[in-house]
């Protein structure tokens, strides 16, 4: 118990810690367009009084279009049977989230069911917060481990008796998008995007626009945040931690200080946009949906909103590597489990059922959003064969899957994320000096990780 508690109090600390790092505008989630604020909910009712169903509550960590749609798939549910109601609350960001269930499992009051970021998993998992879903998939013969997507899996097995904690929900990958028409305007085939950094360059060049002196329109642009340092970091051999898991893996090897050099190369040369630090992410995505900007990487989990608000024709691709590189990028996005000290267990696991195999539930939430399918079964759906055949945007996002890697897991990521992020904006916005910033960010992930 003390182990348990030492954990959660390591974690919240760090959580806070990222959730002032995120004020900064690194987020691997797209962040939300004007999310309601919602209070929490109590998970202590097991039944409804009005209707005697048992009572699920759900956090959840959408906002804007994508809370909406959560809150049409719950309804869906809800409506499906009479004997379960789920109450989804939506609490923030994925770093608002995160706080605001270790102060729930502080105080007895955690949800049944919580979405929570991938990477922030296994702390969880580490301190036996989670339940363990192999047994109910055993029992209900409907759905086994095997269903799901390899490349999503990489933060749902925990703990040395291989516990199945949580799984795949709303996952996403940074993505390449580009404005076809553009591409069109500046003498570029629209069915070629770039494929390295030098691509990217001499494409940012040819589309940036300049009228009596002032830049009207950037050629690149993405936000200064930790995906895509991690994906340019990959792209070159290095590791966000290294193998030890003792310090940051693009040190030694130069990688960061290469990565980092391309960025303040692109900032200088006036055809990259800088976002600020604060909702960099959503001045971005504006600015590509504007015309103000004509290449763009963000999550895939917004090519729904892209694909509703872009007046010109979308082109979508891998993400840009180094020519003496290769094909990398790493996934984000969430998972979902069951909290371990849930009273409601067999009904959560019934609507958990429910969102993996219901055409009602997760397949539609998927084809709306522009997150990607999570299981094979859904791969093979002919609703998401048919969307892909129609808008091929969703099918690069899939695709790139073959080339994801993950190698930030670590019970102290949060920490150290916000540690990297710092170093990126101070480098991009700050102007600082690459080396020395390098030589900081290396002894601090030493004292972190070694905590």
């Amino acid at each position: 118990m003390r182990k348990i508690k030492k954990t959660l109090c390591i974690l919240l600390i760090a959580t806070m810690v990222l959730g002032l790092a995120a004020c900064g505008g690194d987020t691997e989630q797209p962040a939300a367009e004007n999310p309601a604020e919602t209070e929490n909910t109590s998970p202590n009712t097991e039944t409804s009084k009005n209707t005697e169903k048992t009572v699920i509550n759900f956090w959840h960590c959408m906002g804007g279009d994508n809370g909406e749609r959560i809150e049409r798939m719950v309804d869906r549910f809800n409506k499906s049977q009479d004997k379960i109601e789920v109450k989804a609350t939506y609490q923030g960001s994925y770093e608002e989230g995160n706080a605001k269930l270790q102060t729930a499992i502080a105080g007895g009051t955690a949800p049944d069911i919580a979405q929570i970021e991938r990477a922030f998993v296994e702390p969880y998992a580490n301190a036996s917060r989670l339940e363990d879903l192999k047994p109910y998939m055993e029992k209900s013969g409907t759905i086994s481990p095997d269903d799901f997507v390899e490349g999503l899996m990489g933060y749902s097995y925990y703990n040395d008796d291989g516990k199945l904690v949580s799984i795949p929900f709303c996952r996403s990958t940074p993505i390449f998008y580009y404005n076809k028409d553009a591409f069109k305007e500046a003498g570029l085939d629209p069915e070629t995007a770039p494929e390295t950094w030098e691509d990217v360059i001499e494409y940012a060049n040819k589309l940036t626009k300049v009228e009596d002196g002032k830049t009207v329109r950037y050629g690149y642009t993405f936000p200064v945040a930790t995906w895509y340092f991690k994906a340019n970091v990959a792209q070159l051999d290095g590791r966000t931690i290294n193998e030890d898991k003792t310090a940051i893996g693009f040190y030694d090897n130069g990688v960061g200080k290469k990565v980092l050099e391309y960025w303040t190369g692109l900032r200088d040369s006036g055809v990259y946009m800088l976002p600020p630090t604060k909702d960099g992410a959503l001045v971005a995505r504006q600015a590509f949906i504007n015309g103000e900007t004509c290449m763009f990487e963000e999550s895939t989990s917004i090519i729904g909103t892209l694909t509703e608000n872009c007046n010109f024709e979308l082109g979508a691709a891998f993400l840009p590597y180094a020519s003496e590189g290769h094909p990398a990028m790493p996934t984000g996005g969430s998972n979902i489990a069951i909290m371990a000290d849930s009273k409601n267990k067999e009904a959560a696991w019934t609507f958990l059922e429910w969102l993996i195999n219901n055409p009602e539930g997760c397949l539609q939430f998927v084809i709306e959003s522009g997150y990607l399918p999570f299981t094979k079964q859904m791969v093979e759906s002919p609703e998401i064969q048919e969307l892909w055949a129609n808008n091929p945007v969703y099918r690069v996002a899939y695709d790139q899957l073959q080339y994801a890697v993950d190698t930030e897991q670590h019970q102290y990521w949060a920490e150290l994320k916000s540690e990297i992020l710092a170093a990126e904006q101070a480098v991009m916005n700050d102007n600082a000096d690459i080396d020395k910033t390098l030589d900081n960010l290396y002894s601090r992930s030493l004292e972190i990780l070694a905590q």
